[in-house]
Formats: structure tokens, sequence, C-alpha cells
């Protein structure tokens, strides 16, 4: 375990039980901004039931119809955490990620437009099913706009 492993734990907590999800990602980047050494723990991690869930939450997020277009994805793995943070855009919305794999839970919080301090804040859940390529975003209560 590292020197950071506390903090971490604190923050997988709030990813699963958190009602406030402005706090989780607060909480986050307060951590990092006094801990830069924990970025360079991190090594580069792919995922691809992770950017179907990214593709879903834009077509919820913002009410199209079609496949949302998820790009430059950034993600880090810090292994000994089992922990991911990273960005990405999605259509064009910057997003930030923190996500646990080995329960396959996170938040992602998206902007509402581009240059907009207004959030929109999602808790995932990652559900493998069989014969199924999509993802969906579930219970409307899982999701937040501040």
């Amino acid at each position: 375990m590292s020197s950071h492993s506390g903090k971490i734990q604190e923050i997988r907590k709030l990813l699963v039980s958190a009602e406030d999800f402005s706090y989780v990602f607060g909480s986050f980047f307060d951590f990092i901004e006094g801990s830069p050494d924990f970025i360079e723990k991190g090594k580069k991690y792919k995922n691809s039931i992770l950017k179907s869930l990214l593709e879903a939450i834009g077509a919820g997020v913002f009410k199209c119809k079609c496949k949302c277009t998820v790009t430059h994805v950034r993600l880090l793995m810090i292994a000994e955490e089992n922990f991911v943070h990273g960005s990405c855009l999605i259509d064009g919305h910057m997003a930030a990620i923190l996500y646990c794999p080995d329960i396959e839970m996170g938040m992602v919080a998206v902007t509402q437009a581009p240059f907009s301090s207004q959030m929109h804040y999602v808790r995932i859940t990652a559900t493998v099913i069989k014969d199924r390529d999509a993802a969906s975003v579930g219970h409307p209560l899982n999701r937040t706009l501040q």
C-alpha cells in the first residue's frame, strides 16, 4: 500500500455512497493538488466497457438519439490502489473520470457546454451482459446536475 492509500480508500467509499457528486470530484482534485507524485505512479489504461459507458453517458446527458463520440481518452491506472482516473471529450465536452475496476464503479463529470462551469455528474456501474455490446445509463437518481 502506498502513502496515498488512506485518501484513495476514502474517495473509493465516496464513489459508492456519496449523494453530492461534486464533493467526490472536489475531494479527488484537492488530493491531487497536494500529491503530484500520485500521477507519476499511473500507467496508461484502456477499457472497452468503460468507453461504452462514456458513450452511453453522452447519449443520456446530451439526449442524443445516436451514438456519442468519445475522443482523447487519457486514463491512468494506479495498480496498487486499483484506481483509475483521467479525462476525455464526450461529443466535444470535457469529462473527468474516476473508476475502480475491481468493483466496476465510478463517476464521470461532464461539462454542460464548452467553457461552462456547470457540470453533469453521473455515477456508473459496469455490468457485462452476454451478447450485448451496448451500454446504458441506469437509474435517473444516479445523475445530478450542478
